[in-house]
Order: structure tokens, then sequence, then C-alpha cells
């Protein structure tokens, strides 16, 4: 065991400076621990090596702090990277909650809604208007007062009962169920038959912002949705 270290010691003894400092600071991963003891015994015995070593440590660190601008360039896109994501990912949070909150308002309108249609055809029925199988007259379907009370729920945009049409909100309008949906086909298609005159019952119901039709109600043909 002796012999060995001794044979490993003159060996380190007869490397120059540089490849004294290469083994410690380059290389040292490929030496076994007791190799490494000796190199450090060995840069104690040459004085002047310890001042070459500490000003070699001294360059590799500045090396590793100083950062090309390539290398500044590359980081900063990285970061970038990062916070747009997180931008993103919160973003995302924030708009399932939104949606969430919106889609639970939709329902609630319709089951309002709904609930006010029912009472405003019951209440017809109790003041006579209808015929003599119970179901209500239309003198009470179509009214004014019902058309304005789609416009204050935000659903009714406009109506052109001259060409049978009516523009509504498409986000409300996918909130409700079927039967709200004729319910409201029917308010609006009699609303133009009754100011037409013409006791033809229909209406195409579309899309306020793309004009795309969305269903049509027809006192003769029922409802349809697209």
């Amino acid at each position: 065991m002796n012999d060995r270290l001794e044979e490993i010691r003159n060996r380190i003894a007869s490397l120059s400076n540089t490849e004294l400092i290469d083994m410690l600071e380059k290389n040292s991963h490929q030496y076994t621990p007791e190799a490494l003891s000796l190199a450090r015994e060995e840069v104690d015995k040459r004085g002047e090596l310890n001042s070459e070593r500490m000003q070699y440590q001294k360059q590799v660190q500045k090396q590793t702090t100083e950062l090309t601008p390539e290398e500044r360039k590359r980081i900063y896109e990285e970061e970038k990277e990062r916070g747009n994501a997180r931008i993103q990912i919160e973003s995302e949070r924030k708009a399932k909650k939104i949606n969430g909150f919106r889609i639970g308002c939709l329902v609630l309108i319709g089951v309002f809604f709904l609930l006010w249609l029912i009472g405003t055809l019951t209440q017809s029925d109790k003041s006579g208007n209808h015929k003599s199988s119970g179901s209500p007259t239309t003198t009470s379907i179509g009214t004014d007062e019902q058309v304005q009370q789609l416009r204050d729920l935000k659903l009714l945009k406009k109506i052109h009962h001259e060409y049978n049409e009516a523009f509504i909100d498409p986000v409300i309008w996918a909130g409700l169920d079927y039967q709200t949906k004729e319910n409201i086909g029917r308010i609006l298609a009699f609303y133009c038959g009754r100011k037409k005159e013409t006791n033809l019952n229909w209406v195409d119901i579309k899309d306020n912002y793309s004009g795309k039709k969305l269903a049509k109600y027809s006192e003769n043909w029922g409802f349809e949705t697209k």
C-alpha cells in the first residue's frame, strides 16, 4: 500500500504547475481521493502554485458569471415563455370560473322566464281569455307586454315583424331548454302575425351577431331548432 502511494506521489511531483492545476480543477473527477490529497500536498510544497491556483479559480468563476449576449437572450426568452405560460394558466382558470357563473345565470334566466310565461298564460285563463277547450286564445299570446319582457331579459335584441324575423342573444338562447325555446318562439310568431294582421303566425329566430338561423316557429308546423 505504501509503495503504491509513493508511486502516485512521485508521478504527481513530476507534473508541471499547469498539469497539477488541471488535475485539481478540471479533471478531479478522474482521480481517486488519495491521488487528489497527494496533489494538494504537492501544491502546498510549491508555494507559488497556490497563488496560480487561486488565480485560475477566479478566472473560471468570472467566465461562469459573465454571460454572452446570446446566452442572455436565451435566458430572457426562456423566462418570457415561462411568464406567458403562467399568465395563460391563470387566464384559463379565471375563464372557467366566469363561465361557470355565466351558465348558472343562464339557467336562472331560463327558469325565471318559464315561470313568468306560465304565470302569464294562467292569468289569461283566469280572466276569461280562453277557448272552450281551456287553452289560451291567440290574443293572449304574442302581446306587446310579453315581447317587452323578452327585451327586458336581454334575450330579444330586435324583431322585424314585417319580415317575420326575431334576433336574439345566442349565449342566453343556448342556456334555455327546448320547452322554453318553443314557448318563446310561439310568442314571437304570434306577435308577428298580430302586427301584420295576416293570421299567419310564424317567425325565424336568428343569431343577433352572425345572422345565423337558430330556430323557427310556425303555428301550422310547430317548432324547429337548429
